[in-house]
């Protein structure tokens, strides 16, 4: 109510205040700022000192767009003009391509003997309807007993868990140096090189 009675164009009595000390803003309301400054002055004077600089290049460049362009830039804060509508558009038949898309339907229509239907789609199928359950299927039955027989057969239970945590990776590899196998392919492939010419691979 205080607030409502600050920000009033009139004079409105203030009929109520929290006592001083039950709240942060209790006791006597105080008049805004701007009506009684305390601490600072008001009114003062402030020097023009002309147009700035920037803005006097701003208008100057925007006299040259608009010459070059043959175009006046307007700026207005007033709503822009609504598009005219409901005006006349000339009508010059049908389009080719609609012509072509006709036809070819036409053709394909009567070449398959099915008419395309255009229409609106089918309404939604029946859902939520009941649906008899005439117990475990034939087939589920002998695959659990195939599964059971071959568990005892091989002494092991089938796992149908979820697959196991990926292999461990990134772990130390001691390096041993180079193997023999490789020291005598590289000796080789040199003497062979030595002898017939340079293996380009």
């Amino acid at each position: 109510m205080a607030a409502l009675a600050l920000f009033t164009t009139e004079a409105v009595a203030i009929k109520y205040r929290p006592y001083p000390g039950s709240v942060p803003w209790g006791g006597d309301a105080d008049k805004p700022e701007w009506e009684d400054p305390k601490d600072h002055k008001v009114n003062y004077f402030v020097p023009n000192f002309g147009k700035d600089s920037d803005i006097k290049t701003s208008f100057k460049n925007m006299a040259t767009a608009e010459e070059e362009l043959g175009h006046v830039l307007e700026a207005s804060f007033d709503p822009p003009k609504e598009p005219k509508r409901n005006y006349f558009v000339p009508h010059f038949g049908e389009d080719t391509e609609i012509k072509y898309t006709k036809a070819n339907i036409a053709a394909a229509e009567k070449k398959y003997n099915h008419e395309y239907d255009t229409s609106a789609p089918p309404a939604d199928p029946k859902r939520n309807y009941f649906v008899p359950n005439f117990g475990e299927d034939t087939e589920i039955k002998y695959t659990k007993a195939n599964i059971a027989a071959a568990e005892k057969a091989l002494g092991h239970e089938y796992d149908t868990s979820d697959p196991p945590a990926d292999p461990k990776r990134n772990y130390f590899v001691p390096h041993f140096g180079e193997d023999e196998d490789i020291t005598f392919t590289k000796k080789n492939i040199a003497n062979a090189e030595k002898a017939v010419g340079t293996w380009n691979v």
